[in-house]
């Protein structure tokens, strides 16, 4: 019984797709998360920086200047190191909420049946024919304007 189940299960392919929603949620709502700790973190950073700046102002001593000016240039180089993990979560967020949304238009697309185009209702009962106004606005698109503007447009109708 196991194996038959498992050959209908692949066969069959049925909740597969709520099984990669369910998952791809998760793992976008886990990168949100993750994507929220770091702009908090790159804040955090930016208000020490902003702590040493004035402190950098205060200061009189030439000792104290360098080593709150080698402080400022790690600091700022933390911030950089963040802010390219935020544009990296970005991108992961992205192609990630891109999957999950063509997979919700793939279930949406099986759940809704769309009709088949050889059922009697969709079976075209007449071809179209196009008047004579069609036609003057078929030849008034592919010809220049002055060429249009000399001539009248009953002459093009046969």
């Amino acid at each position: 019984m196991p194996l038959l189940d498992r050959m209908r299960a692949l066969f069959a392919r049925k909740g597969e797709n709520e099984k990669k929603i369910t998952f791809l949620s998760e793992r976008r709502a886990s990168l949100n998360q993750q994507r929220d700790r770091a702009y908090e973190e790159i804040g955090h950073l930016e208000q020490k920086d902003d702590q040493l700046q004035k402190e950098f102002k205060d200061v009189t001593s030439p000792v104290t200047r360098r080593r709150i000016t080698s402080q400022l240039v790690q600091l700022r180089k933390d911030i950089e190191r963040r802010q390219q993990l935020l544009q990296v979560l970005n991108q992961q967020i992205n192609v990630v909420s891109t999957h999950l949304h063509n997979l919700e238009l793939v279930q949406q697309g099986q759940s809704s049946r769309l009709p088949d185009s050889e059922e009697p209702e969709f079976v075209m009962t007449r071809p179209f024919v196009p008047s004579s106004s069609d036609r003057v606005y078929s030849i008034a698109t592919r010809f220049p304007f002055s060429i249009i503007s000399r001539t009248s447009s009953a002459s093009f109708l046969p």
